[in-house]
């Protein structure tokens, strides 16, 4: 009985428990500029199983605003119970109060706290006075929770009461900008725009913010070609900047700064790549000047013109290959390119041997062959001489049109490699006499322009002693050491190079004055006597070589005879006994 009365006793305690009041945590009293959406929160309160919360306009909680909730729901994140809030009045001071419920109890209410909602957004961009804008302008505003709405106004006059007032309602948040974004379009050209903001929820709408201003673009500005450009094609592309609420161009191209007789080209063509809108003149005259602007246009309004800007088509095409000047690498024919030009549609060339273009030489065609490889246009020429300088030159042509001529470039073709020259003299092996000097001889060579010659005292001539080299076929040697053997060759050489050698001959400088039997008959003079190579004769005569048998061998004339491919014995020249050794 004891124990039954102690449980009821426990009951009855726990029965008449007051539970605690609610402490507030968030908002704090008298906070300032708080959004429309808000999230209340209170520290948690033993034995409660539910809150009730009040939010009014008034402190009396007692206003048609008034708004009131039940709720139980626990926040990890703030460690706290909270109710969510919204459409608030904007601008206004707002009071609160809370209280805890349990199912046989409710605990007091609460303080009242208050505090204030902002009572207008704030602008982002464009900044205050910027010039320069574009006619899709994007205007930025700062974020508020609990808005579902704003109302965006441009107008040309600070009262906004003009007829081209622009009053809109959108709500997108945009991180790049950091803010809520609305884009407004059309805007004129060449004005100035005052531009507000307001902020709506579901129950109210804010004050304006602040007004601030900014100024449109009056004309697109050109982008290339640069002015007074000169060498461009007969189909030239204009670019113009960007502009972001333009939806088409007008391109204007004239002969004369007046614009009399001009041509106008109207298109929205984008370049990604050069981030312009672009157009192109095509089938204009070749080495004329022309002048050319733009306009930009959108559905309620046209730009000015712009500047204006001048360029100069090309006055003949542009040779590529072979390079001016170049030697040594054509030989008997040639490729010549030149770089292409928009809008020709044929080729003119010449090419001679001289650079009036007037000789029997002159090759010309008129070609349009394109080397897809090489992006050019070619034209091929053969039968040319070796080691001669070529001029070339070019005409483009249009369908309306005809260039004038290129510059004039020129090409040598390479030499044609000599052949290795014919020695006449001295026959080999042969023996010259003290006073004369060496005199050699050769045949002369086709493309040669010079000769080189090496002497040596050995036979590979390792080691040149003499190097001579002369135009001529000939040449005399002094100064050379007597009583020696000399060993000699000769190569020819021009533009191209050095040809191969000729056959390597020597010959004998004896000191003696003449021959060892120097033998006269009938007036002539012949020596060595004897001999082993070649018999020189006094003057220059018809010449008969016969054995003891009376047999001829050779028959020559002139001024010498070679037996050096006789047998050694004893032989007649001109009747004449000599000793061939």
């Amino acid at each position: 009985m004891r124990s039954k009365f102690l449980l009821a006793f426990i009951a009855m305690a726990a029965y008449c428990a007051a539970l605690n009041t609610p402490t507030q945590t968030y908002p704090s009293n008298d906070a300032q500029n708080l959004p429309v959406y808000i999230m209340f929160t209170v520290n948690p309160v033993s034995g409660a199983n539910n809150f009730q919360w009040e939010i009014d306009t008034t402190e009396a909680m007692n206003s048609p605003m008034k708004q009131a909730f039940t709720s139980y729901t626990w926040s990890v994140l703030n460690n706290s119970y909270y109710q969510i809030v919204t459409n608030l009045m904007f601008g206004k001071t707002q009071y609160w109060r809370v209280r805890a419920c349990a199912a046989n109890d409710t605990s007091a209410w609460s303080e009242i706290r208050h505090f204030s909602t902002k009572n207008s957004t704030t602008l982002k961009s464009p900044a205050d006075g910027v010039t320069g804008m574009e006619v899709s302008v994007p205007l930025v505003a700062t974020k508020m929770d609990g808005c579902t709405n704003y109302v965006w106004e441009t107008d040309t006059t600070p009262l906004f009461n003009s007829s081209l007032k622009k009053r809109q309602l959108s709500m997108q948040y945009r991180a790049q900008y950091g803010g809520i974004v609305h884009t407004m379009n059309n805007l004129k050209f060449n004005r100035r725009y005052y531009w507000r903001v307001a902020m709506c929820n579901a129950v109210d709408t804010s004050d304006w913010s602040e007004v601030r201003w900014f100024e449109t673009l009056s004309l697109p500005t050109l982008v290339d070609p640069a002015n007074d450009t000169t060498g461009l094609d007969n189909e030239v592309q204009v670019a113009v900047l960007k502009i972001d609420g333009a939806t088409t161009y007008d391109y204007q191209i004239s002969k004369n700064q007046n614009f009399s007789n001009a041509t106008t080209l109207t298109s929205f063509h984008y370049d990604v790549t050069r981030t312009a809108y672009i157009d192109t003149f095509k089938s204009l005259k070749y080495n004329t000047k022309y002048y050319w602007r733009v306009r930009a246009h959108h559905p309620e309004d046209t730009s000015e013109w712009s500047a204006i800007r001048n360029f100069r088509v090309t006055k003949a095409a542009k040779l590529n290959t072979p390079a001016n000047n170049s030697e040594g690498e054509i030989k008997f024919q040639v490729t010549l390119t030149v770089k292409p030009i928009a809008g020709t549609t044929m080729y003119i060339w010449q090419m001679d041997t001289t650079n009036k273009f007037n000789s029997n030489e002159l090759q010309f065609d008129t070609s349009f062959n394109w080397n897809a490889t090489q992006k050019l246009y070619t034209q091929f020429f053969a039968g040319l001489t070796y080691g001669t300088k070529y001029y070339w030159r070019v005409k483009a042509c249009a369908p309306n049109d005809t260039s004038g001529w290129s510059d004039v470039w020129n090409f040598t073709t390479i030499c044609e490699l000599p052949n290795p020259p014919e020695l006449i003299s001295p026959a080999d092996s042969d023996t010259i006499f003290s006073p004369k000097n060496p005199t050699m001889l050769w045949r002369s060579v086709t493309n040669a322009k010079k000769y080189g010659i090496d002497l040596a005292e050995d036979s590979l001539l390792a080691v040149v002693v003499r190097m001579e080299n002369t135009s001529d076929t000939t040449i005399t040697v002094e100064g050379l050491g007597r009583n020696r053997r000399y060993f000699w060759r000769v190569y020819a050489y021009n533009d191209a190079k050095r040809s191969p050698d000729s056959e390597i001959r020597s010959f004998y400088l004896s000191d003696k004055e003449s021959a060892v039997d120097e033998t006269k008959a009938d007036g002539t003079t012949i020596w060595p006597n004897p001999t082993n190579g070649i018999v020189y004769m006094s003057e220059e005569q018809d010449i008969t070589v016969t054995d003891l048998n009376g047999r001829t061998l050779i028959t020559t004339y002139g001024n010498s005879v070679d037996i050096s491919n006789l047998p050694a014995g004893i032989y007649f020249v001109n009747r004449i006994k000599i000793i061939k050794e």
